[in-house]
C-alpha cells in the first residue's frame, strides 16, 4: 500500500466518522436543571469562566451587592455561574438575577421576588 493510498483510506475513514452512517438516533438535549429555565437563553454563559470571574466583570459597586446577595431569587443559583447576572431593579431595590431567562418571571412579580431573594438571604445565614 502507498503513502497515497493510506492517506485516502484516513481521509475516507475520518469523513464517515465526522459525518456518520445516518439511521442512527439523534443525542437529546438536556433539560435545564430548572423549571424556571425551561426555554430560557443563558446569555452570556462561558465554559471557561467560573462565577468569579464573572462578577468580576461587574463595576465595583455592582460587584459588592452581587456578592452580598449570593444567589439568584428565582432559581437559587450562584450569581456569576451563567455568565455575568444581569442587574434589574424592583420596587426601588436592585436586584441580580442569575441569567437573562429570569428577567421577565422576575419582574412579573415583584413582591414575590423580593420575598423569595429575602428568604435565600436568610437561609444563606
Amino acid at each position: 500500500m502507498t503513502v497515497r493510498h493510506w492517506f485516502a483510506g484516513v481521509v475516507i475513514a475520518g469523513s464517515v466518522a465526522l459525518v456518520g452512517c445516518g439511521g442512527g438516533t439523534p443525542t437529546p438535549t438536556p433539560k435545564p436543571t430548572s423549571a424556571e429555565h425551561a426555554g430560557a437563553e443563558h446569555a452570556g454563559t462561558t465554559a471557561n469562566t467560573g462565577p468569579a470571574a464573572n462578577l468580576a466583570k461587574l463595576s465595583v459597586e455592582d460587584k459588592e451587592l452581587a456578592e452580598g446577595q449570593k444567589v439568584c431569587p428565582m432559581t437559587g443559583e450562584p450569581l456569576g455561574s451563567m455568565g455575568v447576572p444581569p442587574k434589574i431593579t424592583l420596587n426601588g431595590q436592585t436586584v441580580f438575577l442569575c441569567c437573562n431567562g429570569c428577567i421577565k418571571d422576575a419582574k412579573a412579580d415583584p413582591d414575590k421576588t423580593l420575598k423569595a431573594l429575602a428568604e435565600k438571604k436568610a437561609n444563606a445565614k
